[in-house]
């Protein structure tokens, strides 16, 4: 049993040590630049002309994925995150024939 909550405790230390600070110092001030923050919601995507309304008529940008699936940008309201919402395939594959792009879905199935 102490081998496990050993095990646990050292998993738990690696865990919290991925989230690493550096500093950097003008004159007498030292700032703290935290060097991983997570990942970027946009990356490895391209903004469109293109926008897209909900059902509140909230308008965002519409952003393709280098797969050629279309979404937008949420934030969350809770802990203020991004994260990618996706339009639906027709929406993808009419925005990617009008850009010249091709879009390869992942999933086949409808």
């Amino acid at each position: 049993m102490k081998k496990l909550l050993v095990l646990v405790a050292v998993v738990l230390a690696t865990m919290s040590a991925g989230a690493q600070e550096s500093y950097t110092r003008q004159g007498n001030t030292f700032t703290a630049v935290i060097t991983n923050k997570g990942r970027d919601a946009r990356a490895n995507a391209d903004s469109t002309a293109y926008t897209w309304a909900d059902a509140k008529g909230v308008k965002r940008p519409i952003w393709v994925a280098r797969t050629g699936s279309c979404f937008v940008i949420r934030v969350s309201g809770k802990t203020g995150n991004e994260y990618r919402q996706y339009c639906p395939r027709e929406v993808s594959a009419a925005i990617c024939k009008e850009l010249g792009r091709e879009y390869k879905p992942k999933n086949t199935k409808q």
